[in-house]
């Protein structure tokens, strides 16, 4: 780790070197070796109360400038957290819709102000609401997990009976709601025009490609009966301070992986994804700055929706494009300056009380990192 570290430190020199600047708009924010010090000073303060369990990863293009993991994935047989820890990533998967959907855009299969009812003529909206729509959460749907079935379908089409009931929230293209039922369309969407499974296409297009090995399509229940792979368990902190495993919920239980999120990953696992994708070997680089523009205002402060990626820090040059998964995992590429920061952690929402959710923890790297 020692060895690990210095290099680190030596990386970041030289970055800070070459890319000495300003802080405006127009150039790039300098790093300073101090920076990498001040934020595993300030990591390690919350691992000692127990404030967070997980891993960062920080890099700038292909260069990993820190990485470490805190806290332990089983707290009572004390195996650490690592880079490899398992977690589910919620909504993070999202991403993986939108990059095949503009796949799909890119290779003239599809286009994005197509309406979804060309596809699903059943849809009773279906002559109002854009792929572009759906993309940006401005199509005016909701949330399919409100049907208490929905654990049991197995693809993004079984979805859509259920979907074709929910009624719009406004007019598509006036207003912004964050929608699951909208990523479940675009899953179905993909289903139709690759006639595969959606998780079959995400592993074909996807995880073979950026060779992410330890990313599952299962749920918790499936997960922790894999040998080969390193679980965070989930844990809970009583209200004398003390922190032990917990039972699985209901809904972690059965929880059904496809296009609004759920799989099962871990940092290594998501920054090989962000290379893969910043390279332009999913998509070329004009459909991807397409994905990463702003479109529409989220409910966040000084956030936009890109097309099935969220822009946080809109109006500021550290713009960064990406998405959060619950509380407990942060992904975003900060495009001007190169660098990703990838946290991942666990029960950060289940015990916000005692413990720190991965979008303050990054706020705060944040204001180390570009001060």
């Amino acid at each position: 780790m020692k060895k690990q570290h210095v290099l680190s430190v030596i990386l970041l020199l030289l970055f800070a070197i070459s890319s000495f600047g300003q802080k405006n708009s127009n150039q790039v924010i300098a790093f300073q070796t101090k920076n990498i010090s001040e934020i595993d000073d300030y990591l390690k303060g919350l691992e000692k109360d127990s404030s967070f369990m997980g891993c960062i990863i920080l890099s700038k293009g292909d260069s990993i400038l820190y990485q470490n993991g805190f806290g332990y994935s089983d707290i009572e047989n004390t195996i650490p957290f690592t880079k490899n820890t398992l977690i589910c990533i919620c909504s993070t998967g999202k991403i993986f819709t939108a990059t095949i959907v503009m796949k799909m855009v890119q290779e003239n299969k599809i286009q994005l102000d197509d309406f979804i009812g060309k596809y699903f003529p059943q849809l009773p909206y279906g002559d109002s609401v854009t792929i572009r729509h759906l993309l940006t959460h401005t199509s005016g749907l909701g949330y399919y997990q409100v049907n208490k079935d929905y654990f049991n379908k197995k693809s993004c089409i079984d979805n859509i009976e259920f979907i074709k009931t929910q009624k719009l929230k406004f007019i598509p293209g006036e207003q912004t709601f964050y929608s699951t039922s909208g990523m479940m369309l675009l899953g179905a969407l993909i289903e139709k025009i690759y006639g595969k499974n959606y998780i079959d296409v995400i592993k074909q297009e996807i995880i073979t490609p950026s060779k992410m090995d330890r990313t599952l399509f299962q749920n918790y229940s499936e997960v922790l009966k894999q040998d080969d792979f390193e679980v965070g368990l989930p844990y809970k902190i009583n209200e004398d301070g003390k922190v032990e495993t917990r039972e699985l919920t209901n809904t972690e239980k059965v929880l059904v992986t496809l296009a609004a999120g759920g799989q099962f990953s871990c940092a290594e696992d998501l920054f090989k994804f962000d290379r893969t994708l910043y390279s332009h070997q999913i998509i070329d680089k004009e459909h991807l700055d397409k994905m990463i523009e702003k479109h529409s205002k989220t409910q966040w402060p000084n956030s936009y929706f890109g097309l099935g990626v969220v822009i946080e820090n809109a109006d500021e040059c550290i713009e960064g494009a990406g998405h959060g998964g619950c509380d407990n995992v942060y992904y975003n590429h900060f495009k001007k300056q190169d660098v990703t920061l990838i946290i991942t952690s666990i029960e950060g929402y289940a015990n916000k009380k005692y413990s720190m959710n991965v979008f303050d923890i990054a706020e705060k790297i944040k204001t180390i990192l570009f001060e």
